[in-house]
């Protein structure tokens, strides 16, 4: 990766690397909502993105996009709904050039929610992926491979510049670091650029801006994780009115790919439970509400 540059609020805004130049744009929640490449002063291709809350929808092709043309429809997205935050690609659905529909593709998973394969309606093989621990693709083959863009961790990879968008922030799969600031500076650690700990098998980043280690029974009942749960969970609920319970409800809704990374199978909800809706606090959440069983 070449030169970055960054507005304010600490956006990554531009990139460059040798001839090619990368520009981003962003709204007021933070989310990219168009990509621009460039091949010396050639543009190569304009996307914009549309979102439900977090969660990216579609892709259109903008560019030959003006005042009185319309953006063109190339991809649309399904994310699993049985997910507390969905978190997990199931389907996209591609169109030509023109806007017309071309097919379905579905999409298989590892525990860790990498996207291992797409398949289409008769159930042929489209892409195959194998990805190295901190997400290096290792194996890349199929006419779709490419054109697929959630991969590693089910999250949007950037071809153009080797990275993978989490939203907050952007990930190089080459050294397994974040190429952004940590968004809570040093509260975190002195290393702004580490990922979970470099302990992908502890902790997580749901949002892209605070590693919150893997729960388990006892450590649920432990104040400092209470305190990691309230401040992963701001917008949700704040430190100086967590309950031990609601803490729990947070820490399932904030980090539900725990158990598939454990290999479990999702729990039931108990008889007579009631579900409730939440306001999401950050980028990985792919909305702007979740529901939680109380």
């Amino acid at each position: 990766m070449g030169g970055k540059k960054y507005n304010a609020l600490n956006q990554a805004v531009s990139f460059t690397q040798d001839t090619k130049w990368v520009e981003c744009r962003y709204d007021y929640l933070n989310r990219r909502v168009e990509k621009t490449v460039y091949e010396g002063e050639v543009l190569v291709s304009r996307k914009r993105f549309i979102y439900c809350g977090f969660l990216q929808l579609a892709e259109l092709d903008a560019a030959n996009a003006t005042e009185t043309v319309q953006p063109v429809l190339r991809k649309t997205y399904l994310w699993d709904p049985m997910e507390f935050t969905a978190t997990r690609i199931l389907a996209m659905t591609t169109f030509d050039e023109t806007g017309t529909y071309v097919e379905n593709l579905f999409y298989t998973h590892d525990l860790l929610k990498n996207t291992t394969g797409l398949f289409d309606t008769q159930g042929e093989c489209r892409a195959l992926y194998e990805y190295g621990p901190y997400g290096n693709v290792l194996r890349m083959e199929g006419n779709m491979a490419k054109d697929n863009p959630f991969r590693f961790s089910s999250e949007y990879a950037d071809d153009e510049l080797g990275l993978v968008y989490y939203n907050y922030r952007y990930y190089n799969i080459l050294n397994g670091r974040w190429l952004n600031r940590e968004p809570i500076g040093e509260d975190g650690n002195f290393n702004l650029y580490r990922m979970v700990y470099n302990n992908l098998f502890t902790f997580i980043d749901y949002t892209g801006s605070i590693s919150v280690k893997t729960p388990d029974a006892a450590m649920t009942n432990s104040p400092s994780y209470l305190a990691d749960i309230a401040r992963a969970t701001r917008g949700i609920t704040s430190s100086s009115n967590i309950s031990r319970r609601a803490a729990r409800v947070a820490a399932a809704a904030a980090a539900v790919v725990i158990a598939t990374r454990k290999g479990c199978k999702p729990c039931k909800p108990p008889a007579g439970s009631k579900r409730h809706d939440i306001a999401k606090p950050g980028s990985r959440e792919r909305g702007e509400l979740t529901s939680v069983i109380l």
